[in-house]
């Protein structure tokens, strides 16, 4: 016996030992690659399942086999049966989703229709539209992915049979190939027409759409056209409380559009999208079909710019029904609009860094943040401009908080030089904001504008560490509160080196300056023109703790003086002076007068000081008028009609200033002597020289001869004073040196002990 292989075709048929010529035979007949087809006639097709191929029945010798005919599976096709037919089809879509290629490359023996699935490319489906229509007919899928292989970008649109509005249902995602590294600009939705005037494309609940670039800003018979577009994008109006998230999404919008439109009850989540040429960026709840309902946007790496006339950024609470909430959550946004960055009207609203840039043109007022309902916080947030441009408008019955974040500051500012001539503030609460509230909680930077913060009316809160209010090319800060019941506060402010005064206080408003430091300004540190109305006395205004150094005018001057006619022409003054510290300004430390008198009323200037530190003043006193009495402290009168009452004045220090220390210009308002002594009788000290007693120094003077350098001076033997327990720069002053001779000798008594001048 010999060991042979079969051959031309033939099968081992048997098994053991045979007799020659009997153990091979033809194949068995069956429907697989190899096996026989006996029972079939030669050129006969059939399909193998197992195999993935079509076969064809051939003859091999005298036995008729099955032969490859077309390997679906190579082409990643499957065999399959089309009208009685064996050929190559698509396999089914799996894995939970539909994919899409609008312009895929055809697929060599591929017969039958695409069904979704993601290879070969021409099995995808054509239309997000289609896959959508599959889904909502019951098949078991929640996500539609766009792959189209490169070159990019694919387009979709009406082209390969989208249809708008586009509708994602419910719970379904559409997304595109990139994967975690989505790509919008490789995936292009052009929307065409809309038909009536409605949103281009809508989310329904837990929906989403990623990696796309939504674009609507082409012209009349383009692909991208954006016909009948009002919103491009939008959540679906409904009333029940719903989701959505646009991930990785470029929306690109043309005049009269909005790039996105929040509604209902939608709460909308978008994660790096940009929007560009849109009208209004994002509109959070302009509409509701409930008066319960609550729109909300969250957004991160959101980026807006247009440069269209009256474009917006974000806008927060339009048209809001009774009842109706609206809130936006954004982190490290950039918006770069022509007219308004962020619009609150209604809701809440915080942005927490990012920046917003306006770039409005010569013919429209820009502002960086507008404010007239609901709340806001801006937080690490850079808001900039150049001319016609105001940073933050607060009116209404906004409440708004300007702060810093855990990466910096929140920055005002604007691109303009220092000699622009340009009139637009930097945060300004207009005439008639009394409801409207506005707070700065610490870092934050106003700058480069005309004046920096201008209070016209309404709340205002100063507070935490680093506000700084600098190189504007007018004011720092100006309060200008018209009407009562409302608060002003600024603790910890630094208004320095703007070109004009530091702080001009022109307010009906009770309000306290604490703690701040007003340094290094064009013209006076601060200038108290009015603090109440004529018929309130006392002191309505607390100036405590500051600093007020280094200022080319006078260092802090109650003025009583408006800046015009009428209402504007005067004003009263009544404050408390404590614990400052005024230094080394060009013009007098702290000069006390009161101007003309207003239409209100007779006004008085009423003064309280109280351990205050003025020393090193008048630096230019060499150049100064000769008017001017008194370096350190001088009551001046303005007019024939000057009237000031001093209420105290207690544990002061002045020292070094340029002329005079202490001078006084005019008699006392109610004719008792200028009260300059310690508080022993009031406190009933056992001696009037004792620290609890507050007595006042006196130094660092009799510097120039004549008596030109004393440390009290009156202009006429006239004006008198009551001096008893000062520590003079001598044990024992004297007229001439330590004060002018028009004051009687008796009218200083029990000196305290030398003042030691350092």
């Amino acid at each position: 016996m010999v060991d042979n292989a079969c051959s031309n075709a033939l099968t081992c048929n048997a098994a053991g030992v045979v007799d020659t010529g009997t153990a091979c035979g033809c194949p068995a007949d069956a429907q697989t690659l190899g096996t026989g087809c006996a029972n079939r006639t030669v050129g006969d097709t059939a399909i193998d399942v197992a195999n993935n191929v079509v076969l064809r029945c051939e003859a091999a010798g005298t036995c008729r086999i099955w032969k490859v005919m077309v390997d679906c599976g190579a082409t990643s096709l499957m065999a399959g049966q089309i009208n009685g037919l064996n050929v190559c089809v698509c396999k089914p879509a799996a894995s939970g989703a539909y994919y899409v290629d609008p312009s895929p490359a055809m697929a060599t023996y591929m017969n039958g229709s695409p069904t979704g699935t993601e290879a070969p490319a021409a099995c995808r489906l054509r239309s997000i539209k289609d896959a959508i229509a599959r889904i909502q007919g019951g098949a078991p899928f929640s996500r539609v992915i766009v792959k189209h292989d490169p070159p990019f970008p694919a387009h979709l649109g009406a082209v390969n049979g989208e249809v708008f509005p586009l509708v994602v249902p419910p719970g379904i995602t559409v997304t595109t190939a990139d994967g975690n590294d989505l790509d919008p600009s490789h995936y292009f939705i052009d929307i065409d027409t809309v038909g009536a005037s409605q949103s281009a494309v809508s989310l329904g609940h837990g929906s989403v759409l990623g990696g796309f670039t939504l674009d609507a800003s082409g012209g009349v018979g383009t692909a991208n056209a954006g016909a009948g577009v009002v919103n491009v994008a939008t959540c679906a109006d409904t009333s029940n409380s719903q989701t959505g998230t646009l991930d990785h999404v470029a929306i690109i919008a043309k005049a009269g559009h909005t790039g996105i439109l929040v509604r209902g009850a939608c709460a909308l989540t978008l994660n790096q999208v940009g929007i560009a040429g849109a009208l209004i960026g994002v509109d959070v709840a302009r509409t509701a079909p409930a008066a319960t309902a609550v729109a909300s946007l969250t957004a991160t790496g959101l980026a807006v710019s247009s440069s269209l006339p009256g474009s917006i950024g974000v806008r927060v609470g339009t048209g809001l029904d009774a009842g109706v909430r609206s809130s936006l959550t954004i982190g490290g946004a950039t918006f770069a609009t022509r007219s308004r960055g962020v619009v609150v009207v209604g809701g809440s609203a915080a942005l927490d860094g990012g920046s917003v840039a306006v770039s409005n043109g010569a013919t429209e007022d820009g502002i960086g943040a507008e404010c007239t309902g609901g709340t806001a916080i801006l937080a690490g947030i850079g808001i900039s401009g150049g001319a016609r441009f105001t940073g933050l408008h607060v009116s209404g019955t906004a409440v708004v908080t300007l702060k810093g974040n855990v990466t910096g500051a929140t920055r005002v500012t604007t691109t303009l030089a220092a000699t622009s001539t340009e009139a637009s503030d930097g945060v300004v609460l207009p005439v008639g904001a009394t409801a409207a509230r506005l707070t700065i909680d610490g870092d934050t930077e106003i700058s480069k504008f005309d004046s920096g913060v201008v209070l016209n009316d309404g709340s205002l809160q100063i507070q935490g560490a680093n506000v700084i209010i600098k190189e504007n090319r007018s004011n720092g800060i100006e309060l200008l509160g018209r009407t009562t019941g409302v608060v002003v506060s600024l603790s910890g402010t630094a208004s320095r080196n703007n070109a004009g005064k530091g702080l001009v206080v022109r307010t009906v408003v009770s309000g306290t300056v604490q703690n701040g430091a007003f340094s290094g300004n064009g013209g006076d540190g601060v200038d108290l023109q009015r603090t109440q109305t004529a018929a309130q006395t006392g002191y309505r205004f607390v100036f405590a703790g500051n600093t007020v150094s280094g200022n080319v005018g006078r260092g802090l001057a109650l003025t009583g003086k408006g800046i015009g006619t009428g209402v504007l022409s005067g004003g009263k003054v009544g404050v408390r002076l404590e614990d400052n510290t005024v230094t080394g300004n060009g013009d007098v430390g702290i000069y006390v007068t009161e101007g003309a008198d207003a239409a209100d009323g007779d006004d008085v200037t009423e003064v309280l000081m109280d351990s205050n530190d003025v020393g090193g003043n008048l630096t230019a006193a060499a150049s100064a008028p000769v008017g001017i009495l008194a370096g350190g402290i001088y009551f001046a009168r303005t007019d024939a009609s000057t009237k000031i009452l001093l209420g105290g004045f207690l544990g002061n220090r002045v020292h070094g200033n340029g002329r005079h220390e202490i001078g006084f210009d005019l008699a006392q308002n109610n004719g008792m002597p200028w009260n300059l002594s310690s508080g022993s009788a009031a406190v009933d000290m056992a001696t009037a020289c004792a620290d609890e007693a507050k007595p006042n120094w006196v130094y660092c003077y009799d510097t120039l001869p004549m008596g030109q350098d004393v440390g009290i001076a009156t202009a006429s033997s006239g004006i008198h004073v009551d001096v008893r327990s000062m520590h003079f720069q001598n044990a024992s002053p004297s007229g001439g040196r330590d004060y002018s001779l028009a004051i009687p000798s008796s009218e200083i008594s029990i000196s305290c002990a030398a003042a030691v001048c350092q």
